[in-house]
């Protein structure tokens, strides 16, 4: 076995699960009333944001050291694994808190009798989850929510409330319970018991109470069941065959096998118009895309597949994030595990990695399509489920009659900025850019004055037609030639996002 696998025993989720939902609900609600929320987390951790491992915690821990608030003494002993005093503790949660908090685990004392949360809490704007430490070096640690889980959320949210969601391999239940608010009922599925046990505390604490949790390998708890929104972030990280096992953190020997059993399961869970949305890290091998892997796991006729794909990381940065994961405290255990995890990689052709948000649309009205989109990484934190919407209404519109699409209006995205640019001493030979706000997922593209041209004629017509005709009347040409001539451009800045179908709730 490699060295630095086996860490700290995980604490005792049973004693946890006796905690009264009553005295669940008081902890949450104390937490808002002294001020703990997720603002005032990142300002206490926002050092350690761009660290590895346990790097920034001694510089995170004087930071909160340094406040003597309730709502400091809080974050130390629930997020930063540094134990308060009895006085503080109470001063943060009150006697009868910390006292049932105790008596169930969620706090327990340090061996100079200071107290401290042997699990990780975490904040967020609208909900508190808790989740093991990662580094605790066992096979069934819980993970909770990170940065991924925040764009995977956000991606997802639907603009309308949906029937019934699915949260798949849920851990924590971060996904459902953050998402649950838009759907009438959810439902968290994961293999690890323990997971169950830590996500139903979750609900209990925050007062959810639209969402259930079940045991079982991926769709089995829900066999036979349908649902409107699938979301998932399986395992990802390839598992060299002599290290112990991770269930949340290793998706196969090459990575992407956990995923892809999902993308050929998945479809029969979908409702007539369901979506499902993927966060994964792919394994970059070449002479086998992403997209082929994709397309021949979804072979559902009425799925159409779009991969929105982040910019590709080297794998020497990647390796290093994920040993220093699991040896936080470095030393020989994690320079061993890093060339380990390297070595394995390079045996199996993998050449770098790749996030990608795979999602799946169910489409029963026969227009079939599969596409891709490059975000920028200044863009991959805007990405929502209102820019997935349009994104799919535009491969639907070009999927479909030409006559939906000329009379359909079309408009460049809200807060584009056009330039004129020229170099010095050169202002005879200028630029034309379009600079496309992040949220558009677009960048900024250098154009053509026909290019221009195409844009603004249709951002300002009721409908296509209209700006086509109009480019016809100034070219003099008969508006089938100038539709014969516009077409390919209006397709190509249609799946740019460089132009987006107007529909009811835009």
């Amino acid at each position: 076995m490699i060295p630095g696998m086996s860490g700290r025993a995980l604490p005792d989720v049973s004693r946890l699960a006796l905690v009264p939902a009553e005295a669940l609900r008081r902890f949450r609600a104390r937490l808002s009333e002294i001020g703990l929320t997720e603002d005032y987390v990142a300002e206490i951790t926002k050092l350690g944001d761009s660290q590895l491992g346990l790097l920034g915690r001694p510089l995170q821990n004087w930071h909160a050291r340094r406040k003597r608030e309730p709502a400091a003494y809080a974050a130390r002993m629930l997020l930063l694994e540094d134990p308060v005093t009895a006085d503080e503790a109470r001063e943060a949660l009150g006697t009868d808190l910390v006292d049932a908090l105790t008596a169930g685990g969620l706090i327990v004392a340090s061996a100079d009798g200071r107290l401290v949360s042997p699990f990780e809490l975490v904040v967020t704007e609208r909900i508190c989850l808790i989740s093991d430490h990662l580094d605790e070096g066992s096979e069934d640690a819980v993970m909770g929510a990170t940065s991924t889980t925040a764009i995977l959320c956000q991606a997802s949210l639907p603009e309308r409330p949906v029937e019934r969601m699915l949260d798949l391999g849920c851990g924590a239940g971060s996904c459902a319970l953050l998402l649950t608010h838009r759907a009438a009922t959810a439902v968290g599925t994961d293999v690890n018991a323990r997971a169950i046990v830590l996500s139903r505390i979750n609900a209990a604490m925050n007062e959810i109470g639209n969402v259930s949790f079940r045991e079982g390998d991926l769709f089995a708890p829900v066999t036979g069941e349908h649902f409107d929104l699938i979301v998932s972030q399986p395992p990802w990280f390839a598992k060299p065959t002599d290290v112990d096992d991770r269930v949340y953190l290793f998706g196969g020997s090459r990575g992407d096998e956990i995923s892809l059993r999902i993308l050929r399961e998945l479809p029969p869970y979908l409702n007539a118009r369901g979506r499902a949305m993927l966060l994964v890290e792919w394994p970059v091998i070449n002479g086998d895309p992403i997209e082929d892997r994709v397309a021949d796991a979804v072979t559902q006729d009425d799925c159409n597949v779009l991969l929105l794909r982040f910019p590709p990381k080297e794998l020497d940065d990647y390796c290093t994030r994920y040993a220093a994961l699991e040896n936080p405290r470095l030393g020989p255990d994690f320079e061993r595990s890093v060339v380990h995890r390297r070595e394995h990689l390079e045996k199996l052709g993998i050449c770098g990695t790749m996030i990608a948000l795979v999602v799946i649309q169910r489409n029963p009205d026969g227009l079939e399509w599969a596409g891709s989109v490059d975000v920028h990484a200044a863009d991959t934190d805007w990405i929502t489920a209102a820019r997935i919407d349009r994104m799919i209404a535009a491969r639907d519109l070009l999927a479909g009659d030409p006559t939906r699409l000329l009379a359909t209006r079309l408009r460049v995205p809200e807060g584009t900025v056009f330039a004129r640019e020229y170099k010095l001493g050169h202002p005879a030979t200028p630029t034309v850019s379009a600079r496309f706000p992040h949220e558009a997922l677009v960048g900024n593209v250098q154009l053509g004055p026909g290019a221009q041209l195409l844009l603004t004629l249709l951002n300002e017509a009721p409908d296509a037609q209209s700006a086509i005709r109009r480019y016809a009347e100034g070219e003099k040409m008969s508006f089938e030639a100038a539709f014969g001539r516009l077409m390919p451009h209006l397709g190509e800045s249609l799946l740019a996002g460089m132009l987006e179908p107007v529909t009811a709730s835009s």
